[in-house]
């Protein structure tokens, strides 16, 4: 049986708490040290959990107070969030090809008048992205960030509500597979943006972003394959 990741455990409880109406918009939740005790678990792990869940914008932090439950509508969030969370392979290759278009059309759209402050900030998430190659979390919820920079960098929305969405879906499916394949496709493509970004090279750009989410696809396709294989030799 497949073990849950510690930090998803912690997201898996609170979401559950908001879910079910026990944590009401703002309440105050409990600390990354209670989640980690309560939950048997790091205080890492617990914070690993509530940057995503703050990221999909469910919880707010405040300086000194702790972390609350957002004064949102939650409920529709999170019915159509779970389920794309529990996505086999199949589904994640499905929203994957449609990212494929989706994230070419946000960066097209981000290129029309890139700020400096936005540049800097996609350096901020790829610096700490070469800075964490082995960990699976950090360095996708690192990826996460650097997609939901550009697509609120559009100035659209609706598109930054829809990148979150999905993007946060995939942070546990990049963490696995990362750890599948390495960090090397990762951080040469984000690179590569990055710098098409900072030469003002639409074309390349949106053409790199392509192909990065094309080289995704190709990798989660020859997991898929790699795991068929591997169940097919463990049958009776």
């Amino acid at each position: 049986m497949k073990r849950t990741a510690p930090s998803q455990r912690v997201h898996d409880y609170i979401v559950e708490k908001i879910r079910s109406r026990e944590w009401a918009p703002g309440d105050k939740i409990p600390s990354e040290t209670e989640l980690g005790r309560l939950l048997e678990t790091s205080r890492l792990s617990a914070r690993e959990a509530l940057n995503k869940l703050i990221a999909l914008g469910l919880l707010i932090r405040k300086h000194g107070s702790g972390s609350f439950v957002a004064e949102m509508n939650v409920g529709s969030v999170i019915d159509f969030v779970i389920p794309l969370i529990l996505m086999e392979k199949e589904d994640l290759l499905s929203v994957l090809e449609y990212r494929l278009y989706f994230e070419t059309g946000n960066i097209e759209l981000f290129m029309r008048n890139p700020s400096l402050e936005t540049i800097k900030e996609l350096e901020e998430h790829y610096e700490k992205m070469i800075q964490n190659p082995y960990e699976s979390e950090t360095f996708s919820l690192e990826d996460f960030y650097f997609h939901r920079t550009i697509a609120r960098a559009t100035g659209n929305a609706f598109i930054a509500r829809i990148s979150e969405l999905l993007t946060n879906v995939l942070i546990n499916h990049q963490a696995h597979l990362n750890k599948s394949i390495g960090s090397n496709v990762g951080l040469d493509y984000h690179k590569r943006i990055l710098d098409a970004i900072k030469a003002g090279d639409k074309e390349l750009a949106v053409l790199m972003m392509r192909r990065h989410i094309e080289a995704t696809i190709d990798a989660v396709r020859s997991t898929s394959t790699s795991d068929d294989h591997d169940e097919g030799k463990n049958s009776p």
